[in-house]
């Protein structure tokens, strides 16, 4: 990735929406801009999801996040709670900030795909332009997704929100119970804060620091594909692809470096030596140079999951 382009890649962070349990009631569930409550029948359990950006504006520290929060709570009478799950998003306000980055960020996603064995990761595209909208990874405690924040913004009527391009990390129900030793006892305010800010600032960040020193398994994981897709389509009819070339290029966003081209070269001609690739390192220099696609280096990763990190950071630290 060229350096003009990745010195763009900035992010900024806040928490975006909380669910969380108490057993302290209202006599009837509450709804508003920032909270939605609901009371189960047998009235023992309620579960708010809060989105505190609703208050009064959006929330740019967490010393702030904790005031208006206390706010909210404050007003519905929980004191205490157990968190459910939590929202971490890191925003970019670029119109073109998503599709520059689309290609990076879907290998940073598949980075926690193949390193957590997730087999739930999926892209979504727009129906009549084909563009991809998203790139999303889940599991039992986690998700991650990159998406068009300002296409969600047309499609959900959303006039309010800034946002273009996101970036957003979510910490699902299990890893919220393990966190709180498997209890589902509610507790303070306090500990809950603390506990929201030792996931993102420390979980978050030995699940991506796994995640980096992986992506040869994330390349092997998708040269493997790649291998069955032209297994698979190379004689069909319609015609998916006419030539190696036409192959290459349908699937760039699939290939994110020179290292993963030669393999890929390398082994589609172990298959079908008719392909003729006599030497795959000059087969990948020659298409690099006449089509241009686009590659990413260790640096271009560590300096986009330093961006995550940093912008974490000056979020808890405010």
């Amino acid at each position: 990735m060229k350096k003009e382009k990745r010195n763009k890649y900035k992010l900024k962070g806040s928490i975006h929406t909380l669910e969380i349990k108490s057993n302290e009631l209202l006599e009837t569930g509450m709804a508003s801009d920032y909270i939605t409550t609901r009371i189960n029948l047998s009235r023992t359990m309620a579960t708010s999801r809060i989105n505190p950006n609703k208050y009064n504006g959006d929330i740019f520290s967490f010393s702030q996040f904790k005031e208006v929060l206390k706010s909210i709570l404050d007003e519905t009478g929980i004191y205490k709670f157990r968190l459910t799950r939590a929202d971490f998003r890191l925003d970019n306000y670029d119109r073109n900030h998503f599709q520059e980055f689309q290609k990076l960020n879907k290998y940073l996603v598949s980075a926690l795909m193949v390193t957590y064995n997730s087999e739930n990761g999926y892209q979504c595209s727009h129906l009549i332009k084909d563009s991809k909208l998203n790139a999303v990874v889940k599991n039992e405690y986690f998700e991650c997704e990159a998406y068009d924040r300002e296409q969600k913004n047309k499609v959900t009527g959303n006039t309010a929100e800034p946002a273009k391009s996101r970036f957003e990390e979510r910490t699902k129900a299990r890893q919220w119970r393990r966190l709180n030793n498997n209890s589902l006892i509610c507790n303070e305010f306090s500990f809950n804060t603390e506990l929201l800010k030792t996931e993102f600032t420390k979980n978050w960040k030995i699940r991506w620091v796994k995640a980096i020193n992986n992506l040869k398994q994330v390349q092997k994981a998708y040269n493997e594909a790649l291998l069955q897709d032209y297994r698979e389509y190379k004689n069909v009819k319609p015609v998916r692809f006419r030539s190696l070339t036409d192959f290459l290029i349908q699937n760039q966003n699939r290939i994110f470096t020179k290292a993963q081209m030669i393999d890929l070269l390398k082994r589609l001609n172990e298959e079908n030596p008719e392909l003729g690739i006599a030497n795959p390192v000059n087969r990948e220099k020659y298409h690099k140079k006449k089509y241009g696609i686009e590659y990413f280096s260790q640096f271009d990763i560590n300096f986009a999951i330093k961006e995550i990190l940093r912008a974490t950071e000056d979020f808890f630290n405010c």
